[in-house]
This record gives structure tokens, C-alpha cells and sequence, in this order.
């Protein structure tokens, strides 16, 4: 899945904001266990409508959530889910201390969706399979995580708009 739509994430000329997108899917294995559920449910189900249904709820979960696009500019990062306009996570640039790609292992994160919380846990993801990631390390020592294609460019665009607008680790 390719996942930088922006220019590349180096050097800019001073006053260039730059962008950076990137996408992510739900791991295929995971849309067929959401599949096999449905169906197991509609062939089970003593009516039709019992059987139509959870399959309707999950098609509905999935369009939501099975897909997320990362977008990191002069704001931030930004996460939209799904089809969606909301709901969007957002990390302003001013809370980032430091950026980085990391190879996302979901267990390590508490599985997937959005795991666990900053302020309770000081630690979240948003997780969708594992693999290319970018890891944020927040100014209130929590950190941030969201698997994307790309990672790398994303958290250097990020590192680079970190420096020029003097927040530092």
C-alpha cells in the first residue's frame, strides 16, 4: 500500500511548510475474521433480520474504522478514520518533543484500534497492523504511536518542523 502523497519530507527552503500524507489499512486477516463473523451470524440467525443485522453493524464498523489517513503539515498530526469527517485525532506540533519511525509490533501496543491512553497510561496507538509506524515522544513525557506507510518520511517532515519552530526534546 503506497502512503506518501506529499512531497518528500527533506529539506525546504526556510518559510516552505511542507506536507506529509500517509495511510494505513486494517490488516487483511482481520477483514476476514469481521467477514467470517457476519456470515457465521446470517447463516445461524433464526431471521432474516437477526442475521442482516450484526453483518450491517460490522460493514458499518469498518467503513468508520478500517482505514485511517495520517496527515503531519505545520499543525501536527493529524488522524482521520474511515469515511468519516469524525471523529480526528490530532497531536498539535507544539506537544511534540521528538519523532520517529519504528517497526509497530500491535501486541506490544495492547492489540489493535486505538489502545490505551496518554493522560491514564502515558502511552497510545492508534493501531491497524503491524509494522511502519510513527512513534511520537510527547513535551509531557507521554507517547504517541499511529501505524502508517511511510512512517519514515512522515516523522522526519515532523522532526524538521519540530526544529525550525524551537521545540526541542
Amino acid at each position: 500500500m503506497s502512503g506518501a502523497a506529499g512531497p518528500p519530507a527533506g529539506p525546504r527552503p526556510p518559510g516552505e511548510p511542507g506536507t506529509w500524507t500517509g495511510r494505513a489499512r486494517l490488516a487483511w486477516w482481520l477483514v476476514l475474521v469481521l467477514i467470517a463473523i457476519g456470515a457465521i451470524v446470517a447463516v445461524s440467525a433464526r431471521s432474516v433480520l437477526v442475521g442482516v443485522l450484526p453483518s450491517a453493524v460490522l460493514l458499518l464498523v469498518y467503513l468508520a474504522f478500517g482505514w485511517i489517513r495520517v496527515s503531519v503539515d505545520v499543525r501536527g498530526l493529524r488522524i482521520r478514520y474511515g469515511v468519516l469527517p469524525w471523529p480526528v485525532t490530532s497531536v498539535p506540533l507544539r506537544d511534540i518533543s521528538r519523532a520517529e519511525r519504528i517497526d509497530l509490533r500491535p501486541l506490544d501496543w495492547g492489540g489493535w484500534g486505538y489502545r490505551g491512553s496518554r493522560k491514564v497510561f502515558r502511552r497510545a496507538a492508534v493501531v491497524l497492523r503491524s509494522g511502519d509506524a510513527i512513534k511520537l515522544t510527547l513535551t509531557d513525557g507521554s507517547e504517541f504511536a499511529v501505524t502508517v506507510d511511510d512512517a519514515a518520511a512522515g516523522a522526519a517532515l515532523l522532526t524538521d518542523l519540530v526544529s525550525r519552530h524551537g521545540v526541542s526534546g
